[in-house]
């Protein structure tokens, strides 16, 4: 294989996995950001009280389990 080829090879493969990688991370803190103004709205309405580490813990654990809280 040429050099030449095989550096527009690995180039195309490092392009392939940053956009991969771009799409999923674009998803999650999109989902994150939606998922903590609605845990805000709700915890806003009634009289209990979380921390910024519990509303960030329970929205992950949605995140991987596609939304659902168990």
């Amino acid at each position: 294989m040429k050099p030449q080829t095989l550096a527009i090879f690995i180039i195309g493969i490092i392009s392939i996995s940053v956009s991969i990688y771009l799409g999923f991370t674009y998803e999650k803190s999109t989902f994150m950001k939606s998922c903590k103004i609605e845990m805000a709205k709700q915890f806003a309405n009634s009289k209990l009280k979380a921390n910024i580490q519990d509303v960030e813990w329970t929205c992950e654990t949605m995140y991987i389990n596609n939304g659902k809280l168990n």
